[in-house]
């Protein structure tokens, strides 16, 4: 973070200036910090104004640049001022000031009418007698220079977060960042540099050291968080390209499976179709047969009932018969008496005795007759009831036709109506595939769109890493300007050491930035140390180097989960004892480095052998698919290239831990913050139930996707040092110190290798 810029829209900076100017000085005005002016005298000719012009950068474009931004910061110049004020105006002491001097509504015109001239003439002679008049103040009342520091600070954060909100194009940001600090760095040197009481150079050379030491600091951290979550975005991105890729092949497959789904369901409709026109014909013909069968039944009964009359007409002729029978049987009897009597009549009974013979002769013969007639009439009424019979046989099974063809008839109708519905249902079906394959085309071209986005947001955030990267070396490159000695050393530490506040109560904590100006501290267990207002007082014994003994120093503003102090009481032999221990610590980390760099090569150069002698593929070396391994608490993983590596690797890690002092572990990770191969005293197999443990002794096969973690596995600096601190399971912590270099396999970033050492 630099100027407090990584959280600078969520919260302020603990550091704010004020200078009170007197009634004959325009009244009480809040000044910016910047740079010291070039001697940090006084009355300076205009030709040493003009070379301190252009010292700061001060030039025409720059000029240009705070001239349009002054244009553009108009309409939050009375929110800056009013978020200013209110931050200086929560020290009592500054209330107090303010209050004395006539209010701060005042304070907050006079403010804005400063910035005003700064941006528009930020170098000319206008702005050069403001500024000395408010040091000339500023002294006066005796105002420490450390104000100025704290000034800026916050005014840096107001406007450099404007500036971001302002500008979306890395590049013009830059620009303009780099233009307001100047402006700033050059108002407060000229301020500043009207100070005449004894030892007012020593002190704002110290206040300049401090705030390029918090600068630098935070510069350094802050592009190195933009660039591992810049990295992130990356990894993001190229999973979206991947994931588009396979979404772009699916939706081709299923555009083609829908349009081959379509073209049978069309096939399927023009079956049903015909099934359709099918089955209403066997519905007609169904009909008529039902029609038939209705009147074949009918025409069944009335035989029927025609045979049962002629049934009774027969029955009737048995009955004739039987009566002329009867009557031929009388008559025979008759002719039988009539033979009888002619007999008895002798010859005048002899004609009547024919007659007799006669009439008995026709009896007979009617009797045959008759008979004849009885057995035909008998036969036919036989006949008659076989045939009434047959006829209800007939009749039955008419009947049970005509039931048969309703049913089949009601079926056909059904099922014609199922046939319409299958039909509806497959038009709309090979409707529905054809849009489903035309949605499929949609999303195939969608996905192509998407893997381009990606490879943008790639290339963009690419481009958003160099230029922070240029950022961070220009501000660098700024600050290191303000400092007056070439031999100011800050490195980061991992040392233990105790604050104590005026009122006695000692915290324990660890120093993680350390220079001749100030430190950077945390609380040892890594959390959120205790919130020390700006500017409060405290005394820190270090515990290297030992001569030290105990340094007063004050509160400049938090970082994060530390806080930046400044040194206010350094004796020269103090000064001078810390910078020799620096410039020890530094020529360490210079070999830890060069030890890091060479282990990097030699990992390089065991992975490319193992991708050019086919060992390994580079599809293998680059997996990360992840597979957790049942039964491990906390949990560890598998990937393709496992093996490869810890075949590979464990004779080069652990060797690296033993070639200098104070090593404790050397590991390779990847871009993913996967550790594959630990070294040997982290490898061991897990205990069951036992995660604090395996926390401490079975590192290996492990994601570690905290900040370190992180910021070694997208690191692509050469060279990159951090301290952090290391979880060892159990609330155990412990702060290492550690340098990362990059590992880089034919043009691609695999991750990174880590060397961790006691600081």
């Amino acid at each position: 973070m630099f100027f407090g810029l990584r959280e600078t829209k969520q919260k302020c900076l603990e550091a704010g200036g004020l200078v009170v100017c007197g009634e004959e000085e325009k009244g009480m005005t809040m000044r910016q910090g910047g740079h010291a002016q070039h001697g940090f005298g006084q009355g300076e000719t205009n030709e040493e104004y003009e070379r301190l012009r252009a010292f700061h950068g001060l030039d025409r474009a720059c000029c240009a640049t705070l001239k349009r931004l002054g244009e553009r910061f108009e309409g939050v110049l009375p929110g800056h001022a009013r978020a200013f004020y209110d931050h200086v105006m929560a020290d009592p002491a500054m209330t107090e000031s303010i209050n004395a001097s006539g209010g701060v509504e005042r304070l907050k015109k006079l403010q804005q009418e400063h910035w005003r001239t700064l941006f528009a003439a930020p170098a000319g002679p206008q702005h050069q007698e403001a500024a000395k008049r408010v040091g000339l103040a500023h002294e006066r009342i005796g105002l420490s220079p450390e104000w100025f520091i704290g000034g800026t600070l916050k005014q840096a954060e107001l406007f450099v977060g404007t500036v971001l909100e302002q500008h979306r194009r890395p590049a013009e940001a830059r620009e303009a960042i780099i233009a307001v600090l100047r402006a700033l760095f050059f108002d407060m040197g000229q301020s500043v540099g009207s100070y005449e009481h004894r030892g007012v150079a020593a002190l704002v050379e110290s206040e300049i050291l401090s705030l390029s030491d918090m600068l630098e600091r935070e510069a350094i951290n802050t592009v190195a968080e933009i660039g591992h979550k810049a990295a992130r975005f990356n990894q993001i991105a190229g999973q979206v390209a991947k994931r588009s890729e396979a979404l772009d092949q699916i939706a081709a497959e299923l555009a083609q499976t829908a349009t081959q789904v379509a073209v049978e369901i069309q096939s399927v409709a023009s079956a049903a179709m015909q099934l359709h026109t099918l089955g209403a014909a066997i519905a007609q013909r169904i009909e008529g047969t039902a029609d038939a069968s209705r009147a074949m039944a009918d025409n069944a009964r009335l035989a029927s009932d025609t045979v049962a009359d002629l049934q009774g007409a027969a029955d009737q002729i048995a009955d004739v018969v039987h009566l002329i029978r009867t009557i031929a049987a009388q008559t025979r009897l008759l002719a039988l008496n009539a033979a009888i009597e002619a007999a008895r009549a002798g010859d005048a009974g002899r004609g009547f005795a024919v007659v007799a013979g006669e009439v008995k002769t026709l009896a007979s013969q009617t009797d045959a007759s008759i008979g004849d007639v009885s057995a035909r009439a008998q036969e036919i009424h036989q006949g008659t009831v076989s045939t009434a019979g047959r006829i209800e046989t007939v009749v039955r099974s008419i009947t049970d036709m005509e039931r048969a063809a309703g049913e089949i008839a009601l079926a056909a109708r059904e099922q014609q109506a199922a046939s319409d519905d299958i039909a509806r249902c497959v038009n709309g079906a090979a409707q529905g595939a054809a849009r489903v394959a035309e949605r499929m085309r949609d999303i195939a071209q969608q996905a192509e769109a998407n893997n381009s986005s990606s490879d943008c947001l790639t290339d963009m955030s690419d481009g958003l890493k160099r230029d922070m990267a240029v950022l961070r070396d220009r501000i660098m490159g700024i600050v290191r300007t303000s400092t007056t000695h070439d031999t100011h050393v800050r490195v980061p530490v991992a040392i233990e050491a105790n604050v104590r506040e005026s009122n006695s109560v000692s915290h324990p904590i660890m120093i993680v930035d350390l220079s001749t100006a100030g430190a950077l501290i945390r609380s040892r267990d890594g959390q959120q140390p205790r919130s020390w207002p700006m500017g409060t007082s405290l005394t820190l014994t270090l515990s290297t180097p030992a001569s030290l003994g105990e340094v007063a120093c004050r509160v400049l503003m938090p970082s994060g989960t530390a806080t930046h102090v400044q040194f206010t009481s350094l004796n020269t032999t103090q000064r001078q004892d810390l910078g020799d221990a620096l410039k020890a610590i530094k020529a360490r980390d210079d070999r830890m480095a060069a030890l890091c760099q060479e282990v990097a090569a030699t990992v390089i150069r065991l992975f490319e052998d193992g991708l050019r002698t086919r060992k390994i593929g580079r599809d293998e070396l680059f997996d990360e698919n992840y597979e957790p391994i049942p039964g491990t608490d906390p949990v560890q993983m598998r990937t393709r290239f496992l093996d490869f590596a810890d075949r590979v690797l464990p004779a080069v890690l652990d060797g690296a831990v033993t070639r200098l002092p104070d090593i404790v572990f050397c590991v390779a990770i990847d871009r993913n913050a996967y550790i594959p191969t630990h070294n040997a005293a982290y490898s061991k197999p897990q205990r069951p139930d036992d995660p604090v443990w395996n926390t401490a002794n079975a590192r290996n096969r492990r994601i570690f996707d905290d900040r370190a973690g992180l910021l070694a596995a997208h690191n692509r600096e050469p060279v990159f040092f951090q301290t952090y601190d290391r979880n060892m399971g159990g609330g155990k912590v412990v702060f290492l110190k550690e340098v990362d270099v990059p590992i880089t396999l034919q043009g691609e970033h695999w991750g990174g290798l880590r060397l961790a050492y006691r600081g």
